[in-house]
Formats: structure tokens, sequence, C-alpha cells
């Protein structure tokens, strides 16, 4: 014990028998059960640290039995033991309020309270109405019988029907959304699915618009240099004609009229290429209203669903998707969770009932052994009767 209430520092070790403690008023005998019982307490006021300090700590080590109930919490808590020694402690800070330990793992006051309140028994003036209260009874019951695997076995069975029923009430979540908000959904993902080009395919759509918006000044350009190319023919075809007329050309002369041929070759050429792509921008401009008619509908599908990007909006296609299948794959599994959670709950009736008809075995033993012991304390007409089991009613 240290810094408790007026104790600085004190280490008390009991023996294995009976142990009396004794002392003149104020010597601090009450304080010694009051630092047991702050152990027990899930709630710790800072009148407990002594004064001038800023923490209490009280530490308690007892012996147990590896194959006792409290093994079995231990176990349950993940809790590490060390072979037959369990270590409590509990500190108590102004700065940081209190804080359990079991076996130097922390733990909540809840669960040191629970563990420290099968280790420490106290009994007072009014404590023993303690066995007013069915849960002592029950675990008082178990003990004497030794039900441990009884109980084991229970807990497992409730601890899985309990998830099976947490999973079919979030499941139940996902499959009872209105029909119409379903019929909301397929509609959206149905609309979104109208734009099946990808991002690069829509980048090529805006250019072959815009480009297909300007063809009117191009075909004039193009009109324009194919009637240049055209003359440029005519021209150079009448300079061939007077050149072989003449006779004894000079070789300058000669190279110019093979330079005029070879360009009036390349005009040719060129001059196909500008009329067979004024005809394909032709063709196309015929289709510029369905394509910006496309275009629109992207865009207003866009602006729609507050689309940044085409990721995004494969990524919400996929959100709808998958939700929509949950809704179908909840049903069915809260329909094989339901075939299970039958299972598991006739299972944890014949758990409940093996452990219940151990106890009412157990507690017509305790009667007769109680009269016995009555009996002999020279109270011949005395009989101890114990209610509430027996009737059928599973305990």
């Amino acid at each position: 014990i240290e810094n408790f209430a007026i104790i600085e520092k004190c280490r008390l070790t009991f023996e294995n028998n009976f142990n009396i403690i004794t002392g003149e008023t104020g010597a601090g005998k009450s304080l010694l059960i009051d630092a047991l019982r702050f152990l027990k307490t899930t709630r710790a006021n800072n009148s407990y640290i002594r004064a001038n300090t800023d923490t209490a700590n009280i530490t308690a080590i007892f012996r147990y039995a590896q194959d006792s109930e409290l093994s079995k919490i231990l176990e349950e808590y993940s809790i590490p033991q060390d072979d037959d020694i369990i270590i409590l402690r509990k500190t108590l800070s102004k700065k940081n309020g209190q804080r359990s330990f079991v076996n130097d793992t922390f733990v909540t006051a809840a669960t040191l309270k629970t563990i420290a309140d099968i280790l420490i028994e106290m009994h007072g003036q009014l404590e023993n109405q303690a066995l007013l209260f069915p849960k002592y009874q029950l675990r008082y019951l178990d003990l004497f019988a030794k039900n441990f695997k009884l109980l084991d076995d229970y807990k497992t069975d409730f601890e899985k029907v309990n998830t099976i029923t947490r999973e079919i009430t979030e499941l139940k979540k996902i499959a009872n959304i209105s029909q119409s908000e379903i019929d909301w959904k397929k509609f959206q993902l149905q609309e979104l699915s109208t734009i099946k080009i990808t991002e690069v395919e829509y980048n090529e759509l805006l250019n072959k618009i815009k480009l297909l918006e300007k063809s009117q000044a191009l075909n004039k350009q193009f009109n324009n240099i194919i009637s240049i190319f055209e003359n440029a023919e005519i021209e150079i075809d009448k300079f061939e004609n007077e050149f072989n007329i003449i006779s004894q050309m000079p070789q300058d002369l000669i190279d110019i009229n093979n330079q005029l041929k070879q360009i009036k070759s390349e005009i040719t050429v060129v001059n196909d290429d500008i009329k067979n792509y004024l005809e394909k921008l032709e063709n196309n401009i015929d289709n510029i209203d369905d394509l910006q008619a496309q275009l629109y509908n992207i865009q207003k599908i866009f602006r729609k669903y507050k689309l940044p990007n085409f990721q995004a909006l494969k990524d919400l296609r996929d959100k709808l998707e998958a939700e929509l299948n949950n809704v179908i794959k909840a049903e069915d599994k809260i329909k094989e969770l339901n075939e299970l959670l039958t299972v598991a709950q006739d299972k944890l009736f014949d758990s409940a009932k093996k452990l219940s008809n151990m106890r009412i075995k157990t507690a017509t033993k305790i009667e007769k052994l109680v009269t016995t012991k009555i009996k002999s304390l020279s109270m011949p007409d005395a009989e101890f009767k114990q209610k509430g089991l027996g009737s059928g009613v599973i305990i």
C-alpha cells in the first residue's frame, strides 16, 4: 500500500490460516480493508490519495488454482497467467485518474472488479445480504458443483447465437432498403452506363468536333489551294508545250523543265489528297449533330453527378453495382444464417438445460447438507429449502 489515505507505505503478508489485525482506534485497521475494497470499486475519488502526494497505489498478490473459475476468466480476458500467482494493481492519480492492471496487463476497472470479487470476499454486518441476489447464489452453486465445463459450453453457445444474431441484424440493414431506393440506384447505374467511351475516346471526340466546327473555313482554304494547284498545272502544261516546239534547248532550260514536271507530279498528288480529305470531311459534317448530341449527353451526366473525371465515373458505377449486389447477397446470406441460428439456438437450449439440471441437482444436495447441519445444532425441526429451482424453468 503506497500513499493511500494516511498510509505512506505498508506491506502486509497474510498467513494461510486465520489472521487477526488489532490496534487502537485511528491506527488504520479499517484502511487495510478499504485498500482491498479499493481494488473492487469501479469509481474512486482523490480523497483516497495521501495528502501532499499525487498518486496512490494498491497491489495485492494472490495464489489460485489454475483449473479454477478464475483461470477461465483470465483466459477470457486474454490476461497472461504466471503459474499460480495473480497480481492485482490499481493506481489513482490526481492528473490521470485511476488505472487498473492484472498481471501487469492494463484492464478496465470493471474487469479488475470482476476478478477481485472472486478473490476477495468481504463480510460485514449487512454484506451477508449479497446471498439474497441470484447472481451470487448461482456463482456459489456453480463453484460447489464445479460446473466449469458446463458454463464454458453454455458461454460458447451463447456467444455463437449472439454473433449470428448480430450478423443477421447488420445484413437486414442492407437488405431492408426500400424498393424505391433500389429502383433509384438501378436508374442511376443505367444512366451512368450509357457512357461507353473511354477518356481517350472522349478527348478524340472533342478534337473531332472542334475540327468539324472549323470545317467551313478549312473548306474555303482548301478550295483556294486546289484552284491554285489546278492553275499551276495548266501553266506548267503550257510551258511544256512551248518547250517541246523549241529545238536545241540549253541544258539549264532542260533542267528547269524537268523540275517543273516533278513539281506538277507532286502538285497532282497533294491535290488528290486534299480532295479525298474534303470528301471525308464532308461526310463527317453530316454527322456533327450526332457527335454534338453524344458530347452533350456525356457532359450533362458529368454535371448531374458532379463527376470531375472518368475515374470518378467508374468509381460511382462500381459503388452502385456493389450496393445492388450486396442487397441480393444479403437476402441469400440472411436465409443461410437463419438456418445456422436455428441450429445454434437448439444447441444453446441443450447446453442451458444441462447446466440447469446440474444446478437443480446440486441445490437439492445442498438442501440436504444444510438441513443435516442445522439439525446437528440442536434444531431437530429446522429445515433448509431452496425456491425457484426444480420448477421446470431453465436457470
